[in-house]
């Protein structure tokens, strides 16, 4: 593998962000100003001030200075590590002033010393998804909807393996029993895996029955920005997302419950009846038998790939001298969060997750899209 350059210049945060357009001057201006009266760093005062995301930081960041920055969000790599990222100067490293999301960047002095772990970090960011090394004393820590084994990712999903709809009391009866239910036709029927002995027992149940289902984690994240000028118009796009992961969405599950008064989701009109059985949508029951279990029935684990339109902003620049008194002025219009392509059903697909649980989605908010149009004059 390739190991990237270590950078040759000091980072700056707002430059970049400039640059690839996801901020504008004025936003930048006023993060400097609350910068300078907080004492924070300016990473941090962008972030809670609602301007940008942490994610999207981080991954221009990582870009700029030659790691992919692959993974941040689930903290796999070795914090530790992340504190010696730096420039090197003669025989010095200085850090380079990175802010601190969730305990897994934070800012420090990295000297000489630590160039072997320097060169162990770039390892760690080349994007593969690595094994769990040890877990100590725990044979297996669970998550929700998700396991993490020694030897295995960190958090995959796990549960039981679905089957199809049973669609008559006979395919009922010739089936494993599951669970211990009272089963009836357009109820969700699983896979008999294995039992006590190492194969089928005709019985599905939590202990011999389930298996890993898919990665929660992303196998590739990726970013783009472009910038072009031409005469006075200016125009900037940054986007961003990943791909090749499995979502496991608690909203998207509670909105399919099968008895109740609560809110439903849509796709319960396509529910099984004896008159409509053509249909993945479990039944309506009373006891629910069919929506407590973790597996990959259709909708429970979804596609996460998305890609993200983070900003896009337009300027057109005055002619010196157009406006009497300044010296320059610039008008411009930027459009943040603008739309995300994505089959995911839930609001967000890059939500923030739980180390063990990855590829659970909790319930996150969802983000909103702001337009912003101002003038920026200098006199």
């Amino acid at each position: 593998m390739t190991q990237p350059a270590m950078p040759n210049k000091r980072v700056r945060i707002g430059e970049v962000l400039l640059e690839e357009g996801t901020i504008t001057q004025e936003q930048l201006k006023k993060a400097l100003s609350q910068q300078k009266e907080t004492g924070r760093m300016l990473g941090e005062v962008l972030v809670e001030s609602g301007v940008i995301e942490a994610s999207v930081l981080v991954q221009a960041l990582a870009r700029r200075l030659g790691f992919p920055g692959c993974h941040l969000r689930h903290g796999l790599i070795d914090p530790a590590l992340l504190k010696l990222i730096g420039e090197e100067e003669g025989t010095r490293l200085k850090a380079i002033p990175l802010f601190k999301v969730r305990d897994t960047l934070t800012v420090a002095m990295a000297e000489p010393q630590s160039l072997p772990k320097i060169d162990r970090l770039r390892q760690l960011t080349g994007c593969k998804i690595r094994p769990v090394l040890a877990l100590g004393s725990n044979d297996a820590l669970l998550g929700a909807g998700a396991r993490t084994v020694v030897g295995r990712q960190i958090g995959e999903h796990y549960g039981f393996v679905y089957d199809g709809i049973f669609q008559s009391q006979d395919e009922i009866n010739n089936h494993a029993t599951q669970f211990g239910a009272v089963l009836k036709p357009g109820d969700v029927k699983y896979k008999d895996i294995s039992g006590p002995n190492g194969k089928p027992d005709g019985v599905v149940d939590e202990a011999y029955d389930r298996t890993y289902l898919g990665s929660g984690i992303p196998k590739y994240n990726y970013g783009l920005s472009f910038s072009a000028s031409y005469k006075g118009f200016d125009i900037g796009v940054f986007a961003s997302g990943s791909a090749k992961f499995l979502i496991n969405s608690r909203m998207y599950r509670d909105l399919h419950h099968s008895a109740g008064a609560l809110n439903y989701s849509t796709d319960m009109l396509n529910r099984w009846t004896p008159t409509h059985t053509n249909t993945d949508i479990p039944r309506l029951n009373d006891d629910d038998v069919n929506n407590g279990k973790d597996s990959n029935r259709p909708g429970w684990l979804q596609n996460g790939t998305y890609l993200r339109i983070n900003t896009v902003s337009l300027g057109y620049t005055l002619k010196e001298g157009f406006i009497k008194g300044f010296a320059s002025a610039r008008i411009y219009a930027t459009a943040q969060n603008l739309y995300s392509f994505q089959g995911y059903q839930g609001y967000n697909p890059d939500f923030t997750a739980a180390t063990l649980s990855p590829g659970f989605d909790f319930g996150s908010y969802p983000k909103p899209r702001t337009i912003l149009v101002g003038v920026q004059v200098s006199f």
